[in-house]
């Protein structure tokens, strides 16, 4: 044979090569989708295991049933040391993605001794709450629980009632707060009824967030374009948040957020109008749950700005 003379690949290895790649293309993209298409629901994590109460650490408290759009939904009073109607405020929490209220309680459950009130809750699917979680679902949750607090409060006397509420949301449920808040009904002076909304560790959207952490692998990174056609576009933190005019706003994130990066505490903050702050916190970790001493004093500095101002702008300072 010439020495110069090129083999030729017989052209059935070529269709073999092909069809093979091919196949590998199409099982990948199959693989991409149904993994994408599940990202929504990868948001939610909930768990009924209700292994402890605040009973277990000292702390009194009542069990809370609230007729859901979806159902009951479970949540736990925490009253103030003083008593409730003498409280200093009172707080909703609307906690994150994992587990129930058991895994979140260490983030409110000192602020009682500290002269405030908690309500928290579990959203639908989550603890003792019936139905399955949904991105507009945990809003209209956060939502009822916002009204139970409100009505409850009412009945304790103007004094409580009229130091409000506020309401604050840690990741996910910060991303509930905020569509909750611009769907609540309004004052007859047009004003959102409560005294504020703290946004901690919160992301801007369902689907940033899916294309954040597909980006942050090599090996999903290609998958980024397809995140708009696979995890849902609805009810995204940012476009809730112009509508909360009048508002006073609190955006909070650690620079070290490994699970929701600080970017998107930035895009959050960014949508938002005046009146509004950013505070970055101390701690390095996520669901830091207040334990940082430094952040701990900054939120109840933050608190008693907050319900001993008459006028909410003026807790802004």
């Amino acid at each position: 044979r010439d020495k110069h003379s090129v083999t030729q690949i017989p052209k059935s290895f070529k269709n073999k090569c092909f069809c093979f790649i091919r196949a590998a293309q199409c099982t990948l993209i199959t693989l991409a989708a149904l993994w994408l298409s599940a990202c929504t629901s990868v948001f939610f994590y909930p768990d009924d295991d209700m292994r402890h109460t605040p009973t277990d650490v000292g702390l009194a408290y009542r069990e809370v049933m609230m007729a859901g759009q979806a159902g009951q939904l479970h949540g736990w009073w925490l009253p103030a040391v003083q008593g409730e109607a003498e409280a200093l405020g009172t707080l909703v929490y609307a906690h994150g993605n994992a587990g129930n209220m058991v895994e979140h309680f260490t983030a409110v459950s000192w602020l009682p001794e500290q002269g405030y009130n908690v309500l928290m809750f579990d959203y639908r699917g989550y603890g003792y709450s019936e139905g399955e979680p949904s991105p507009k679902g945990i809003a209209r949750d956060t939502l009822r629980a916002v009204e139970w607090a409100r009505a409850y409060l009412s009945g304790l006397g103007d004094a409580v009632a009229q130091r409000g509420v506020m309401l604050y949301g840690h990741s996910l449920g910060g991303a509930a707060a905020a569509v909750a808040a611009a769907h609540v009904p309004r004052t007859e002076q047009g004003k959102v009824p409560f005294k504020a909304l703290l946004l901690d560790s919160t992301f801007a959207s369902y689907q940033s967030m899916a294309k954040a952490k597909v980006r942050g692998q090599w090996l999903t990174a290609w998958l980024s374009p397809l995140v708009p056609l696979l995890v849902s576009g609805e009810v995204p933190t940012v476009n809730a948040l112009p509508r909360l005019q009048g508002l006073p706003l609190w955006v909070v994130h650690s620079e070290s957020d490994r699970i929701v990066p600080f970017e998107q505490g930035r895009q959050v903050f960014e949508a938002a109008l005046e009146p509004k702050q950013f505070h970055t916190l101390a701690t390095d970790r996520h669901n830091h749950g207040w334990q940082h001493q430094e952040d701990r004093a900054w939120l109840l500095e933050l608190l008693n700005r907050i319900f001993s101002h008459p006028d909410d702008t003026d807790a802004l300072g």
